[in-house]
């Protein structure tokens, strides 16, 4: 489903170049649950911007369902962005003037609004399957910090993605919070085979996806597949 071909991320800054990535060869097959872990400046979330299509890499290619994303220009890297893949941010960046089914329905309105009422009902179903359907008139401002992270997902699912990338997700929620929304991508990949690939700096949460991938300064050192997954 997405394949990383020697991937080099390299920033000019100053007298030596900052090398990010180091020659990333990865495969994700469709609906795996794929942990990246590594500590803090291991390349991470630079691999999951460019294996989404959002940051080009210095050396390299990805592949998406055999097509290559930084061999076609922007507007149709966006266009697969939009239709295929989903973004899930350690920051939530919900819309604060909206309340919670409108930040996710409206995200999926990318062919015009004509579909606003198709967009809506679909907006409820996923919020109910996250078990939010008892906040859908509130605010931002009025949910928990797990609440939003799940309207986040939500938003995230609304276009129906074939792979949902999650960046430190559960970064700024406590450890009930986070396992609270940690579970849920647990059902989404389980439920509806959702492909995911979660970025993280912690091992217990990477435990919780079927294969891990270990990264460190900027190179893959090691992957793991994990036979048997704790509840």
């Amino acid at each position: 489903m997405l394949e990383a071909r020697n991937l080099y991320k390299i920033y000019n800054t100053g007298r030596k170049p900052l090398e990010v990535l180091k020659g990333i060869n990865l495969k994700i097959e469709k609906g795996e649950f794929v942990a990246i872990l590594g500590p803090s400046g291991a390349g991470k979330s630079t691999l999951l911007h460019i294996l989404g299509g959002l940051d080009s890499p210095t050396k390299g290619e990805v592949y998406f369902e055999g097509i290559n994303l930084y061999n076609i220009n922007e507007r149709e890297r966006a266009r697969i962005r939009n239709k295929k893949i989903g973004f899930v941010f350690q920051f939530y960046h919900l819309l604060p003037e909206f309340n919670v089914s409108e930040n996710v329905y409206l995200a999926g309105l990318v062919d015009g609004f004509h579909k606003r009422r198709e967009y809506r009902e679909k907006a409820k179903k996923i919020l109910s399957f996250l078990g939010l359907e008892e906040r859908l008139q509130h605010k931002p401002n009025q949910l928990s910090g797990g609440e939003q992270q799940r309207v986040a997902i939500a938003r995230a699912l609304i276009n129906e993605p074939e792979i949902l990338f999650c960046d430190e997700p559960t970064g700024n929620l406590d450890s009930q919070m986070g396992e609270l929304v940690l579970n849920y991508l647990r059902e989404l990949n389980r439920e509806k085979e959702q492909t995911i690939i979660l970025v993280t700096h912690a091992e217990d949460l990477a435990e919780k996806a079927k294969r891990i991938v270990y990264i460190k300064d900027g190179e893959l050192i090691r992957e793991s597949l994990r036979t048997k997954i704790p509840t």
